[in-house]
């Protein structure tokens, strides 16, 4: 292993120093590859270089890549999980700053010659396809050995003791009686934790439990913030519940993770994440045994294959509970920081009305995606007065009244719906799958033709344009 510690994540406050940078790195890397006592074929592979985590990394792998060109030995790959276009406006935000003070971004993002991209779901697979790159889907794999057996009765009793331990410590209401959700994610904006106590709690009256916080400043922030929310109203919901094991024996996982037993201790798992390149929170329960309810996310690409019966597209509420003239002013505010006169965006009339088209469902609006403000507003209003009944669901363009919601977590046992995804997944995404689909994409031939212009522009708007997600995270 070489560690280059130039490769870290780093934000860039001028250009200068992101040309200093990239050249440093672009050296070090090609001193490493150019080495003839390096096995060859050698393949160079980047990992979501497209979010500029480090800009200077993103354009040394794409000059790096235009130089070796004509050489047949050496192949590069950009495996994509995530796209900052795809509602990561800070991101988006940092790096159209850098394409402002001269630096041609998109082209490095995304390399337009010799580069081979691998993308987790169908609909990136078609974009970069019809953009006229050189692409290849490979989702990630899920492990399927030995997933579906139950707990101990005594595993059982010792992970409810220890979830009422560490309720009892955060002063929140883990009810040992109630059935129990599991959402395994961390607390972050896109997953959108606050619809999943919606569910859960005051819709499901059952306990949830979550995965701690994320990386960054803005995560432990809404993760305090929840917290706080669920002490403030008794609700039944612990969070980084991976707390569990500083209340059982040393031994008590062995080598399994406390996920794994988390999800066969559940009753079910709910997901009400907004966005995902893969989602594991999708197809992992099934293997364990247990069905998932909740939304169905942007851009997932679920195989035809696996029964959507229990998922919906969005959660209404009334748009007299909020101030549309508020929201609608912020989606503007935030949508025009990107446009740099590229007319990537509307003016503010031609805006208001699209918002009002593609938002507003007869007089309701979905409350993923308002902004984190008002949803703090609302579940404060739903835990107080518990009045759910104007609410409604929207499930392949049809609405329904909030009861249906309670349809969807019916027969939660239901073992020839749990048998049949659980086949499917595995026939998709198990090892099996993914190491000839591995092959395929990493052990062949790719063949290149230079992208022009005009369709990379045009990927990039199809993701700018606010019709493509459903929240803005930056709000």
């Amino acid at each position: 292993v070489i560690s280059i510690p130039d490769c870290d994540y780093h934000k860039f406050l001028s250009k200068k120093s992101v040309i200093i940078k990239y050249k440093k790195i672009f050296q070090k890397i090609d001193c490493i590859i150019s080495n003839n006592s390096i096995t060859r074929p050698l393949c160079i592979v980047g990992h979501n270089l497209s979010l500029g985590k480090n800009i200077a990394l993103s354009i040394a792998f794409s000059l790096l890549s235009l130089k070796y060109k004509k050489t047949s030995d050496m192949h590069f790959f950009s495996v994509i999980h995530d796209l900052a276009e795809e509602g990561r406006l800070n991101i988006l935000h940092n790096l159209l700053k850098i394409e402002s003070q001269g630096i041609p971004i998109w082209k490095h993002l995304y390399p337009q010659t010799n580069v081979h991209f691998t993308v987790l779901n169908k609909r990136n697979h078609k974009l970069f396809k019809n953009a006229g790159y050189s692409v290849s889907l490979l989702p990630n794999p899920i492990n399927i050995t030995n997933r579906s057996e139950k707990l101990e009765k005594n595993e059982s009793i010792s992970i409810q003791n220890a979830l009422s331990a560490v309720s009892k410590n955060d002063r929140t209401n883990f009810d040992k009686t109630k059935k129990t959700y599991f959402y395994p994610v961390r607390v972050i904006s896109r997953k959108n934790v606050l619809e999943a106590i919606i569910i859960a709690c005051l819709i499901y009256k059952g306990n949830l439990i979550v995965g701690g916080y994320g990386t960054s400043r803005k995560d432990k922030i809404l993760f305090n913030k929840i917290l706080h929310h669920v002490r403030q109203h008794n609700l039944p919901v612990i969070l980084n519940v991976e707390r569990i094991k500083n209340y059982l024996n040393s031994d008590f996982f062995e080598n399994n993770s406390v996920f794994e037993y988390l999800y066969k201790f559940s009753n079910s798992c709910i997901t009400t994440s907004l966005v995902e390149g893969f989602g594991y929170a999708l197809y992992e329960p099934w293997i364990y045994g247990k069905k998932v309810v909740g939304r169905l996310p942007q851009g997932i690409g679920y195989s035809e294959l696996i029964d959507l019966s229990h998922l919906y597209d969005s959660l209404n509420i009334p748009i007299s509970w909020i101030s549309l003239e508020t929201i609608r002013n912020k989606y503007y505010f935030h949508l025009s920081r990107f446009s740099y006169g590229n007319n990537i965006f509307f003016n503010p009339r031609s805006f208001y009305n699209f918002f009002n088209n593609y938002y507003l469902h007869n007089n309701f609006f979905d409350f993923g995606a308002l902004t984190q403000e008002m949803q703090f507003s609302l579940l404060n209003k739903l835990s107080l007065t518990r009045d759910r009944s104007k609410m409604k669901l929207t499930i392949k363009n049809r609405v329904y009244d909030i009861g249906k919601i309670q349809n969807l977590q019916k027969n939660i046992g239901d073992t020839s719906l749990i048998n049949k995804n659980r086949k499917t997944i595995k026939n998709l995404l198990g090892e099996k799958a993914f190491e000839k689909e591995f092959k395929r994409c990493f052990f062949s031939y790719h063949s290149f033709t230079d992208t022009n212009t005009e369709n990379n522009q045009s990927f990039i708007k199809y993701f700018l344009n606010p019709d493509n997600y459903k929240i803005i995270m930056a709000i």
